[in-house]
């Protein structure tokens, strides 16, 4: 996703306010304007932090783990790819708007390969995310094939089958991007390649479609069938056990049902916030080129835009710095052993613990599906 493209307007950008007052708009429009620039800049920094944290900690948790199954590779996986779409999107851009230097415009070669990484990190992690709620899904369906089917060297071809994959779709950027001087270099800008007609037609008509089936259309139908599929068989165990478990057992009900919803909640979190962060910053990329603004017709609309898409541009990059939070606020064992291991009280035990939380999440049995 080319979030770091500016939507662009017809007209002078530049033109002053002044020169729009006759519309009555000036003060809504400066106001628009400060808010948008003030956004831009502060706003970054603490999804930085929070994003660079939270993803240390998930590859240093997992790293510790003596197991090598698919999901600690998929989370570990996750994890560098968040932090390569941070790093490569997020932190250049917000450098670009306190000091006004751009890393993309040092040289021809950052500009086409930064465009490529970070399209290629954006949807890598969504898929890795897909990935994770399959396997969940398939160990709910197919319990006893899920150690069958979701093996480690298979989740080793997944990740290289879809990077090699999402590099070759995203390297039509090494030709679309271009350094385009401006009078001097000082105003040089990694930009799209507007001299040509038919790449224009490809980027604002095409490939706006292809990025929103890619990152959020496709990827959020799968989610939520998997994320049914895997809720209605945990309520279905519960429903079972109500009936199976003596009336002595209550304790052990309580605990099965408690266990059952904390991952429903978990997985309400994590679908919601990938469906609600990433799904809007796409319908602005199909929407946009068809509004057809003009600046010196219409200022107070590409003023609104503007803003839209600093906002919902920070929104789609909090989805690669949440991931941890919210394993951390529904999954109650996930949350304890952090603790442990922030108080650095955590044992070998403990350390292993948080694998076997969601390994037993993922096993082939149902009982353990509701554990997280």
């Amino acid at each position: 996703m080319e979030s770091n493209t500016v939507i662009s307007v017809k007209g002078n950008t530049s033109e002053s306010i002044n020169d729009l007052s006759l519309d009555g708009f000036a003060g809504v429009i400066e106001s628009i304007n400060m808010g948008n620039v003030s956004v831009a800049r502060f706003a970054p920094p603490f999804i930085l932090a929070l994003g660079t944290f939270g993803n240390l900690m998930i590859i240093i948790m997992f790293s510790k783990q003596n197991s090598a199954s698919s999901l600690n590779l998929f989370f570990k996986a996750l994890a560098v790819s968040d932090l390569c779409l941070l790093y490569t999107g997020l932190f250049p851009w917000w450098i670009k708007q306190v000091s006004s230097f751009d890393l993309l415009v040092t040289h021809t070669v950052m500009c086409k390969l930064l465009t490529v990484l970070f399209n290629t990190a954006g949807v890598v992690s969504v898929w890795l995310l897909v990935a994770m709620t399959v396997q969940r899904a398939v160990s709910v369906v197919w319990p006893h094939k899920v150690n069958m089917l979701c093996t480690p060297r298979n989740a080793k071809y997944y990740l290289l089958g879809i990077t090699i994959c999402f590099i070759l779709i995203n390297s039509h950027f090494l030709f679309g991007q271009i350094l385009r001087q401006n009078g001097n270099s000082s105003n040089a800008q990694c930009t799209l390649n507007y001299d040509s007609a038919e790449y224009n037609f490809f980027m604002y008509k095409v490939w706006s479609w292809i990025d929103t089936l890619m990152y959020s259309l496709l990827p959020c139908v799968i989610l939520i069938v998997s994320n049914s599929v895997l809720v209605w068989k945990v309520s279905e165990s519960v429903r079972n056990a109500r009936v199976t478990l003596a009336q002595g057992q209550s304790d052990q009900l309580r605990a099965r049902e408690k266990k059952a919803s904390s991952l429903t909640v978990t997985l309400v979190a994590i679908s919601l916030a990938f469906f609600l962060l990433s799904t809007p910053l796409s319908l602005l990329f199909i929407i946009a080129p068809y509004t057809s603004l003009d600046i010196t017709v219409n200022p107070l609309g590409v003023a609104v835009l503007n803003f839209m898409y600093v906002l919902l541009n920070l929104f789609w990059y909090i989805n690669s710095a949440l991931n941890f939070y919210l394993y951390c606020l529904t999954g109650t064992k996930f949350r304890n052993d952090f603790r442990l291991l922030l108080c650095c009280r955590n044992e070998q035990s403990s350390v292993l613990s948080l694998n076997t939380q969601i390994s037993e999440t993922y096993t082939s049995k149902v009982q353990n599906e509701t554990e997280f």
